[in-house]
C-alpha cells in the first residue's frame, strides 16, 4: 500500500467521521429541544388545572339548595341520595344539579363535584349557563317542577325554631 493509497483511505474516513458527528450531534441537539418543549408543557398543566378546580367549586357553591320536603311536594324528589344510599328524611339539606335536576344530600354532592363535576346518576356534566343568574335557574327549575305537577311555583314560608312564630321567612331568605 502507498502513500497516496494511505492519505486517500484516510481522507474516507475523516469524511465519515465527521459525517457520523454531525448526524449525533444533530440528534443531540433535537432531543434537547424537545426535553426542554416537554418539561415546559408540564409546568403549564398545574397552571391550566388551578384554574379549573377554581371553576369547578365556582358551579358546585351554585347548585340551589333546599329542604327535603319542599322538593318532595314538587313531585321530583327522589327518595334516597344516590352518592350514599341513604334515604333522605324531611328535615335534610339536599342540593340539586342545575341541568338533570338529579338531587343528592348536600355533603355528598359537594364531596363528588370536585373529583368528578358529573351527576351520578345521569354522568351529565355539571355546569351553569354563566348568563343567567343562580336565583333565575332556582325560579326555572321550581317553575318547571310546579307545571309538571299542576302547581305554581310560589315560595313556601319556612319557620325556623330559634325564630318567633309571627316572623316568617321564604325557603330562599332560611338556605341562604
Amino acid at each position: 500500500m502507498g502513500l497516496s493509497e494511505s492519505l486517500n483511505l484516510h481522507d474516507e474516513n475523516s469524511k465519515a467521521a465527521a459525517g457520523v458527528s454531525a448526524a449525533m450531534s444533530l440528534i443531540l441537539v433535537c432531543y434537547y429541544v424537545c426535553i426542554r418543549l416537554r418539561s415546559q408543557t408540564h409546568r403549564d398543566v398545574p397552571a391550566a388545572a388551578a384554574v379549573a378546580a377554581v371553576s369547578d367549586q365556582e358551579t358546585v357553591e351554585k347548585c340551589p339548595v333546599f329542604v327535603y320536603s319542599t322538593v318532595k311536594k314538587e313531585n321530583v324528589a327522589a327518595e334516597e341520595c344516590a352518592v350514599c344510599l341513604g334515604e333522605f328524611e324531611d328535615c335534610d339539606v339536599v342540593k340539586m344539579l342545575p341541568k338533570c335536576e338529579h338531587i343528592f344530600h348536600q355533603h355528598c354532592i359537594d364531596a363528588w363535584l370536585p373529583s368528578h363535576m358529573n351527576c351520578p346518576i345521569c354522568r351529565q356534566k355539571v355546569t351553569f349557563d354563566n348568563n343567567v343568574s343562580r336565583e333565575e335557574q332556582e325560579e326555572e327549575v321550581l317553575g318547571t317542577e310546579s307545571e309538571v305537577a299542576g302547581t305554581t311555583a310560589e315560595p313556601e314560608t319556612v319557620v325556623g325554631p330559634e325564630e318567633d312564630v309571627g316572623q316568617q321567612h321564604s325557603e330562599s331568605e332560611v338556605l341562604a
